[in-house]
């Protein structure tokens, strides 16, 4: 099946693989980035809470869990399926997970530690949100995503952080 999506990844595909260097990048910043934020946030709870600021270190727990909890049940109840099960494609970063595609739940969780950088710190916030920019872009380019799946997860996170870090 020739589709926009798949003539979309070939070209991502090619890209990637005729240098490896590119290709080292992208595994780089696929694995370490999420594992970098995973550890700010933490870093970001321990901030709040050595602050005292027993509503913020609250917040910045809860916020971010009810939000994954919500989408991960969304997920399965949706099953949507990867690009790599939908289309003849090998995505770039070898992903075994069959369904649960939409949203993405690291586009998510990038956006929902981003939301709360801004929400502790508006200066890690802004680098946060670069990251959380890219892990959503590495997502689509090495197959395991639709940019639709990414989207969903970034707007989720960033409207969750307005709604509950704002009011």
């Amino acid at each position: 099946m020739d589709c926009l999506y798949v003539r979309f990844y070939r070209k991502c595909e090619a890209f990637f693989k005729e240098k490896q260097i590119r290709f080292d990048i992208l595994k780089f910043l696929y694995k370490v980035l999420p594992v970098l934020e995973a550890a700010v946030y933490c870093g970001l709870i321990i901030y709040s809470f050595v602050k005292e600021d027993y509503l913020m270190f609250t917040k910045c727990i809860v916020v971010p869990a009810t939000a994954f909890v919500v989408v991960s049940i969304f997920r399965k109840l949706i099953d949507s399926p990867r690009p790599y099960t939908k289309y003849d494609i090998t995505p770039l970063i070898n992903k075994d997970k069959i369904g649960e595609s939409f949203p993405s739940r690291h586009t998510l969780s990038a956006f929902l530690i981003t939301m709360t950088g801004f929400y502790v710190y508006f200066p890690v916030g802004i680098v946060l949100a670069v990251m959380s920019l890219i892990i959503a872009i590495t997502r689509v380019v090495s197959g395991v995503h639709f940019t639709k799946d990414v989207i969903t997860g970034a707007v989720i996170g960033i409207l969750s952080g307005i709604i509950y870090f704002v009011f």
